[in-house]
């Protein structure tokens, strides 16, 4: 499994930087000429350099770890949507197992191609708005959102950006999202859904 470009042009960033302010440490002058005596700044440059080192290897460790899911592109995410419309059915109750930062299992029962209830860990919600954040439309709406960001990165302010690597594995019957990670490069957000249970109904 490959690493998203994000982290490829991190690290290498994060090597050519220390690179450079090794470089810069040189005594020697362009023209030859032996430089002024300056304070050494190698040791700050080497640790600088250790601490990028470390941060890339914690994050390809956590792209590494956890399920083994194939990186999502428009062109995949198209080809499940398409399958959905021609495969899906409009009555069904999906269950849906969310980790990360706010772990919750979430359920939903959709009627005639809209949400019609929703519980989280059992109890029911109450805003209807928020009923069709776990069925398949909603999920796909999700997945789309972390497309575009992997094409176009969170902007946070004027110096920070936030990469994100959405990766999943669709239901190769009806294309809903079977299993889906979100990675935020820099923000060390992690997200991950699975579908437990999806049950067609009979209208």
């Amino acid at each position: 499994l490959r690493r998203p470009a994000a982290l490829q042009v991190g690290c290498a960033s994060a090597h050519l930087w220390g690179m450079s302010a090794l470089h810069d440490n040189d005594p020697t002058a362009d023209d030859g000429a032996p430089a002024p005596p300056r304070r050494s700044t190698r040791w700050p440059a080497v640790l600088a350099g250790g601490a990028s080192a470390l941060v890339c290897l914690a994050l390809y460790w956590i792209f590494m770890s956890g399920p083994r899911l194939p990186e999502i592109d428009q062109a995949s995410l198209d080809a499940a949507r398409k399958l959905w419309r021609d495969a899906g059915p409009s009555d069904y109750d999906i269950e849906v197992q969310v980790e990360g930062s706010q772990p919750a299992v979430y359920r939903v029962s959709v009627r005639g191609g809209t949400a019609a209830s929703a519980t989280r860990n059992g109890a029911p919600l109450d805003n209807p708005r928020t009923f069709a954040t776990w069925s398949v439309p909603g999920m796909f709406g999700t997945v789309q959102s972390d497309v575009d960001h992997r094409r176009q990165p969170i902007q946070l302010g004027p110096h920070e950006e936030h990469f994100v690597t959405p990766l999943g594995r669709f239901d190769p019957t009806y294309g809903y999202p079977a299993a889906y990670r979100r990675i935020e490069w820099g923000g060390d957000v992690e997200v991950t859904w699975r579908v437990v249970s999806f049950q067609p109904q009979t209208p």
